[in-house]
């Protein structure tokens, strides 16, 4: 089941894969019997080698250039019905791989990843055009919004800049909407909208939200509550990207509806701070104690709203009971993951 991020350059698509990665370990590590996953070579090297190390490091991943394009697989298994399926992987090999197949729902997740330059242009050149089509055609799409374009002051640059990216998101959902109401005019989509770099909203604009301030949206501990960070998202939106908003209404029109879309926020924080993040400072990393069957462990988590990223989690658990892959299809993944390790 591909899953597509789409947002500007530098708007957080790989920081949010990034921590999507160490929600998937410390989810297995609460509860291996719910959810095992495991990732193919090249995915392991990107996710531990650039992604995590930057991020364990303080430092955030650098933003997809124009013209690349990033695939990256995970085999998700939720209702495990085997025991230590993780510990197992690389000891026995291929047979240990294929015990992923007794799990009950099974998704090839594979999140694609690419500029937002390169979007705006789909249809204009036949490369990008290709690429973009495997894109285009997920079921389920994870729209990134900037939270750090936001202003409370229209008049100034930064104003002007926030029109713009409006402007930008508004064409680049647009492009997607043409595509899926002409090619797939009564295949149900799943929208997830994610507003990142929530931690970089000015006091004002927090301000404003109906549910929370900000020591609550900057706890990493607080509760997932899909009415109010569905109340607030939409708050946001209506307020300072009203064209997204609108595109959102829109799409109903055109057999697309991304209003139905869960909502989720995200946020990089620093160790002992609230409010905005400054500028300077080093991504906060710390040891987070997970409580596993055999008791607590420690894993190095950086601070970020791991209760939303659960839950993103589960929601794809739950559209893996009417979206599991085949056996067919895990088997031509692991298989051609085996090949690249010979």
């Amino acid at each position: 089941m591909p899953v597509s991020i789409i947002g500007t350059r530098g708007c957080g698509k790989s920081t949010l894969v990034g921590f999507l990665h160490q929600s998937m370990e410390k989810y297995t590590m609460r509860d291996p019997e719910k959810f095992a996953y495991y990732m193919d070579r090249d995915t392991t090297d990107v996710c531990l080698n650039k992604i995590r190390n930057r991020l364990h490091s303080g430092s955030f991943p650098k933003a997809t250039a124009r013209g690349d394009f990033q695939a990256l697989s995970f085999l998700l298994s939720f209702e495990a019905t085997k025991k230590d399926f993780v510990k197992h992987i690389g000891k026995e090999g291929l047979k240990a791989l294929k015990n992923a197949l007794n799990y009950e729902n099974k998704l090839v997740f594979t999140v694609f990843d690419v500029a937002g330059e390169d979007i705006e242009e789909f249809g204009s050149r036949k490369s990008v055009t290709k690429k973009l089509k495997e894109i285009f055609d997920s079921n389920i799409m994870v729209i990134l919004i900037d939270c750090s374009k936001l202003t409370e002051d229209i008049k100034s640059e930064k104003g002007r800049d926030m029109r713009r990216y409006d402007a930008e998101m508004s064409k680049i959902l647009s492009r997607y909407e043409e595509y899926r109401a002409r090619k797939y005019p009564d295949q149900e989509l799943h929208p997830i909208v994610f507003f990142t770099k929530m931690d970089m909203l000015d006091p004002e604009i927090v301000d404003i939200l109906p549910n929370y301030g900000i020591k609550d949206l900057l706890d990493p501990q607080k509760e997932y509550e899909e009415e109010r960070v569905r109340e607030d998202g939409e708050k946001l939106l209506k307020t300072y990207l009203s064209g997204i908003y609108q595109n959102f209404l829109g799409s109903k029109v055109v057999n697309v509806d991304i209003h139905k879309a869960m909502y989720f926020f995200s946020w990089a924080g620093v160790e002992g701070e609230s409010g905005v993040k400054p500028a300077d400072e080093k991504l906060g990393v710390k040891w987070m104690e997970i409580e596993g069957e055999k008791g607590s462990e420690q894993v190095q988590s950086n601070i970020y709203p791991y209760k939303h990223y659960q839950e993103f989690l589960s929601h794809l658990g739950d559209l893996s009971k009417d979206y599991s892959d085949p056996d067919e299809k895990i088997e031509e993944y692991l298989k051609r993951d085996q090949r690249k390790k010979l």
